[in-house]
């Protein structure tokens, strides 16, 4: 909630509850903090759909999966198989393409397929069977491939042994949002 605004704020009030994202760089403390200092470019009234717990979560992870999904810029009816699909990125990165007619593919696990399906995405493969990614890519027949998951290892050489030369690859970590393209082998 606003606290206090200054003498050039006139679209917020004392007392509003609002989300935003605030800088990565050039903040001390983040939203870590009880309250912060934010300019209020950063800010915007809270949408009364969204929940406290929403409105901290959405911001970051949705401009992330936003990022991503601009980057990749797939054409209508193209397939995209993503890694990390019911994750905090993954969840908003479907349902962004799904929504942009893009066509999704995901391995995951079987706790996750009812979701992904309401989400948007067309198939779904168990991630722990044997030729998961095969399967996907078959299923789909993926023409790029995104991976929004913060442990790329197994599933970027799973992945790379799969899709065929020519492959655009997204790929979000821990270190970051990094491209690679041509021959995903």
């Amino acid at each position: 909630r606003v606290e206090e605004v200054g003498e050039l704020v006139d679209d917020l009030g004392v007392g509003e509850a609002v989300w935003g994202l605030l800088p990565v760089r050039g903040t001390r403390w983040g939203a870590y903090a009880d309250e912060v200092v934010a300019d209020a470019r950063f800010v915007a009234a809270r949408p009364p759909s969204l929940g406290v717990t929403e409105a901290a979560a959405l911001p970051l992870a949705g401009v992330t999966a936003l990022q991503l999904l601009d980057r990749l810029d797939p054409e209508p009816d193209e397939w995209i198989l993503v890694h990390g699909a019911a994750g905090g990125v993954g969840h908003l990165f479907v349902q962004l393409a799904h929504a942009r007619g893009a066509r999704v593919a995901a391995p995951a696990s079987a706790a996750r397929h009812e979701l992904l399906h309401q989400l948007g995405v067309r198939v779904v493969v168990d991630r722990n069977e044997q030729g998961a990614i095969e399967a996907a890519c078959a299923a789909g027949k993926a023409v790029f491939s995104a991976h929004c998951h913060d442990d790329l290892g197994l599933a970027v050489a799973n992945t790379h042994a799969a899709v065929t030369a020519g492959v655009r690859q997204v790929e979000c970590t821990i270190n970051g949002i990094g491209e690679r393209a041509g021959n995903a082998s």
